[in-house]
């Protein structure tokens, strides 16, 4: 977990990573250039924002709403906003012990999430590399004069597509799910008997 945040912003960190790394190229394949690196940084922060965003807005009213959007903010200002763990606990008006309790607890929750939705996305990842050889392919064949077979090529990759777009959909709306169940545990284990 604290490599994964520790180079939130450095890809070959992220790319050492188990959890995410696979969304990285190898270095030295064809596949791994540093446009795909900053793609994937990207969407490793937008995983994140997003697992935050789900436990901010799906807490019951009061105190730990309070608490929830304490540490959504500790989660755009540590990770995101590079600032210094006083300086947050100063911003949030929370001692410092309470401030590395907050982020320990959501820094769990957000990387349980990034967990479960990585593990299900590297299978859209791997059909997006045979898509970009099946497109190669349609261009080759488009430019040999084979227009009819690029244009079956080009059909092809786009139904492909459409049930990976469908799926990716499926996965996400499964992501929210378990991460409220994720957060439900938490949450009920914290409740007193």
């Amino acid at each position: 977990m604290d490599h994964l945040f520790g180079h939130l912003h450095d890809p070959e960190g992220l790319r050492c990573n188990p959890l995410v790394g696979p969304f990285f190229g190898k270095v030295g394949e064809a596949r791994c250039s540093s446009q795909r690196d900053l793609t994937a940084v990207e969407y490793v922060h937008y995983l994140i924002l997003r697992a935050a965003e789900f436990h901010r807005d799906n807490v019951p009213s009061g105190a730990r709403r309070e608490r929830a959007g304490r540490q959504f903010a500790i989660i755009m200002d540590s990770c995101f906003g590079r600032k210094t763990p006083p300086a947050i606990a100063s911003s949030l008006g929370i001692s410092l012990p309470q401030f590395y309790r907050e982020r320990a607890e959501i820094l769990s929750l957000v990387a349980e999430h990034v967990e479960f939705v990585a593990s299900r996305m590297l299978h859209a990842h791997l059909n997006l590399d045979d898509a970009d050889r099946r497109l190669e392919r349609a261009v080759q064949q488009a430019e040999a004069g084979d227009r009819e077979g690029a244009i079956r090529e080009y059909e092809e990759i786009a139904h492909a597509a459409k049930k990976l777009i469908e799926r990716a959909a499926l996965v996400q709306a499964q992501a929210s799910l378990e991460a409220m169940a994720i957060f439900l545990r938490t949450e009920s284990s914290k409740q007193p008997f």
